[in-house]
């Protein structure tokens, strides 16, 4: 039995120290007061609602109004109208709003008729407010039935007070529209939604917020991966994140490698100095290799080294001859290069020059083969490129047509002798690749 009653008394402190630590909003606590009110003060009795102390004359008068309506409300009192109270106190001599004596409070009552006069505040204690109330009886001036409530702070004091309500802290709510993006793509955040939670735990849509990296910034979508966006309201912070696709990498590098070969088919024109007709275009294989450097979007300079090889049939009256030989060629290139999506659309010209590998050789019918020291001139290329991604890197095909700028000679032990000038197409097939990754 001692057990049971010692139990009883452990469970009734912790029902009272849950209640006192419940915080009310203000018209709950105000009607929580009323009812507490009703309990202890005699059924009937006549009462007037004088006074509060708070920060605000808004508040005040809010927290007497609501306190009357809701006294006279609950049946168990007969509230006296304030409008004769004001005369009162001045004729009283009472300058200002708030508590006053229970002697004062006492008069006051005696002169409205009333049996309780009800002042109280609402005061501003750590987080929250505190609600107190006073009921004075008018006969004995002894104050009866004191009562306290603890108030949260929420929107409806804020704005009584004139105060902004405290922010807790903000959400996104609604992600922009755009959060897939390619390489070097400008940032939208068209579509997004910024939502603040206050203290009191309301939330609304906000505006004026500022975005890191702000609207139009392409620096965060220079890498890809996932990256991070910071929204910033009223010093609270969240973040969302935005993705840029890896496989737009191969289209975002400074230096770039590609090797090629297929074939050139060339157009000969014999010399003044040599007699004779070309028999037929030949064609000669090609291949080789470059560096291209990405300046600027969207221009790039490409060198390249190309190794081919030529062989030129003529014929005269009664007799057949050829010149052949193998050389590589240099060009040096300006080329504008766009890749949309996973295409390649690249037109480039330039100039080149051409370095022997070796003598050219000569045959001719009924004479016997010779080799000559040659010399190939400078000469103008411009040509374009269609490609595909595949991989790490673009599958392309190149069409270009090149023309020397005089003809080719050779050293004959006489002079130098123009032998020909040449005219070269080619179809080549080739891959590049990104091998430094712009910054």
């Amino acid at each position: 039995m001692k057990r049971l009653l010692v139990l009883l008394f452990l469970l009734a402190g912790m029902v009272s120290v849950f209640c006192q630590e419940e915080v009310l909003v203000l018209d709950d606590a105000l009607r929580n007061s009323v009812t507490y009110l009703a309990d202890r003060l005699p059924k009937g009795a006549i009462v007037v609602v004088r006074d509060f102390t708070t920060d605000s004359d808004r508040l005040t008068d809010y927290i007497v109004d609501r306190l009357t309506e809701y006294m006279d409300s609950v049946g168990g009192f007969t509230v006296v109208e304030r409008k004769n109270l004001e005369a009162i106190e001045e004729e009283l001599d009472i300058h200002q709003s708030g508590e006053v004596s229970e002697a004062t409070a006492q008069e006051i009552g005696q002169k409205l008729g009333a049996q309780i006069v009800i002042d109280g505040s609402l005061d501003f204690i750590g987080k929250e407010y505190q609600l107190s109330i006073k009921p004075i009886e008018v006969a004995t001036a002894a104050v009866r039935a004191p009562h306290s409530e603890r108030v949260s702070f929420n929107r409806l004091l804020a704005d009584l007070l004139g105060i902004p309500l405290p922010l807790k802290g903000i959400t996104v709510s609604s992600l922009p529209k755009k959060t897939v993006y390619k390489r070097r793509e400008a940032f939208e955040s068209s579509g997004i939604v910024v939502t603040g939670t206050y203290i009191d735990d309301s939330t609304e849509v906000v505006s004026g917020y500022t975005l890191n990296p702000a609207e139009g910034d392409k620096q965060i979508t220079a890498g890809s991966g996932k990256k991070t966006i910071t929204v910033t309201y009223n010093d609270q912070s969240t973040t969302f994140t935005i993705t840029v696709n890896a496989g737009e990498a191969w289209s975002s590098k400074w230096l770039y490698f590609g090797a090629r070969a297929g074939i050139s088919p060339r157009f000969y024109k014999l010399s003044d100095d040599i007699s004779g007709e070309v028999e037929s275009p030949g064609i000669s294989f090609e291949a080789g290799a470059h560096f291209a450097l990405q300046i600027i979007r969207p221009l790039a300079v490409q060198i390249e080294v190309l190794y081919t090889a030529d062989k030129v049939k003529y014929s005269g009256d009664g007799y057949e001859a050829s010149f052949e030989s193998h050389s590589l060629m240099f060009p040096a290139l300006l080329k504008l290069t766009f890749r949309p999506g996973n295409f390649l659309i690249a037109a480039f010209g330039g100039a080149y020059f051409t370095l022997p590998l070796g003598e050219l050789k000569t045959t001719s019918t009924g004479d016997e083969a010779g080799s000559f020291d040659v010399s190939i001139p400078i000469g103008l290329i411009g040509g374009l490129n269609f490609g595909l991604k595949l991989g790490p890197g673009v599958l392309f095909l190149d069409a270009r047509y090149a023309r020397e700028l005089g003809n080719t000679s050779i050293d004959d032990g006489k002079g130098h002798l123009a032998i020909y000038s040449r005219g070269m197409m080619s179809f080549t097939l080739g891959y590049e690749i990104g091998i430094i990754t712009r910054k």
